[in-house]
């Protein structure tokens, strides 16, 4: 496993945002909320995805949402809870379920 860590550069998350135990089993403590908890006018960097479905990424993907994209939340709509985001220099409505498998940390 040593070489296989220091193949891949030490990465210290997997490529949905989870934490990588090192050597001793220890990780790194996320601070990190669900995006659907944000309210306007918060802002934060995305840093895990908690749906790692195919359909999900690659609509993720589509929309511009990646690993440390930056989101500012502009409006929640009541009705169904999806919120206004803007996505580093774009804007996008998300439904409450994409919301609730994105996790942010605050800035």
């Amino acid at each position: 496993t040593a070489r296989l860590d220091s193949f891949l550069g030490y990465p210290r998350f997997d490529p949905h945002g989870d934490p990588i135990p090192d050597a001793e089993g220890r990780s790194e403590y996320l601070d990190q909320i669900s995006m659907a908890s944000m309210r306007p006018g918060e802002r934060g960097k995305i840093t895990n995805v908690a749906d790692d479905s195919a359909v999900f990424l690659q609509y993720l993907n589509q929309l511009g949402l990646a690993l440390n994209s930056g989101i500012e939340v502009l409006e929640c709509y009541a009705y169904d809870h999806s919120m206004k985001v803007k996505i580093d220099d774009s804007v996008a409505v998300l439904s409450e379920k994409v919301c609730q498998n994105l996790f942010v940390k605050m800035k």
